[in-house]
């Protein structure tokens, strides 16, 4: 049976191994030094909470999961597409944006398989495109549903890193559906800091001022996009590590958007 595996690593250490079945049995197995040093650095609270080995009947485990852009979102399915990817091919997806992930934790491919079309190479519809693998391989991983990018600030313009993991800012471009958002995210962080939250800097930026963005992202009627400071990035690119609410509670990504209501 096949057999792929994603090494998953924080700074200066490996931490375990994500590895999948060809039929979609996933495993999460840590390193036996980590866990037995009291699994510093720390990974997430799950893995404090359960220890040990851990297996996935399919997909993948809801912390890892989590690091990706929510499934049938517009920036995960263009991730997909720029990757040859479907949907539902978490595990490769998380293989092809590992260097560049929410937090410090980083996943490489430990074990290249050949004959699996649809893992391991980038889509069709982008090799005819002059300079796109570049562009491809400059985009991050950002958890949530709107269109997004990762990006760095240079001479008062924002533009896509040089290479993934090297961007300070996230740049949330407007849709076609919600063209008033970026004024929205606006107000209402410019509120929190009013109610005494410490909120990351953050502006509205015309779209001119931003570079390097894959064809087609950015609707030619729109004028503005919202760019706020990334929390878990020094300004010198170095990470820091952090993990969100679901993955502290081992809750798959749909929980974000559930209202829990007292019964």
């Amino acid at each position: 049976m096949n057999r792929k595996s994603l090494s998953v690593g924080l700074p200066g250490r490996q931490v375990g191994e994500l590895s999948q079945t060809s039929d979609g049995l996933t495993k999460w197995i840590p390193e036996r030094a980590w866990e037995a040093e009291g699994q510093h650095p720390r990974l997430g609270l799950d893995f404090l909470r359960n220890p040990g080995p851990k297996q996935q009947g399919t997909g993948v485990p809801p912390w890892f999961e989590n690091l990706l852009p929510e499934p049938g979102s517009e920036l995960r399915r263009r991730l997909c597409a720029a990757h040859g990817l479907r949907d539902g091919q978490s595990f490769a997806l998380l293989g092809a944006l590992g260097r560049d992930l929410t937090g410090a934790v980083e996943m490489a491919s430990s074990v290249a398989l050949e004959g699996e079309p649809g893992e391991d190479h980038l889509g069709d519809a982008y090799d005819a495109q002059p300079g796109s693998l570049q562009v491809i391989q400059r985009l991050s991983s950002l958890a949530g549903m709107q269109l997004k990018c990762s990006m760095s600030m240079v001479k008062e313009r924002l533009t896509l890193p040089a290479r993934s993991a090297g961007g300070q800012w996230i740049v949330k471009l407007p849709g076609t559906e919600y063209a008033e958002l970026p004024a929205v995210e606006k107000a209402t962080m410019t509120w929190a800091r009013h109610a005494g939250f410490d909120v990351p800097q953050h502006f509205i930026v015309e779209v001119e001022r931003l570079i390097g963005i894959p064809a087609g992202w950015i609707e030619e009627d729109a004028t503005h996009a919202f760019a706020v400071k990334r929390f878990d990035r020094e300004d010198d690119g170095s990470k820091l590590h952090q993990e969100d609410l679901c993955q502290a509670l081992n809750l798959p990504p749909i929980n974000k958007w559930v209202i829990w209501l007292p019964t």
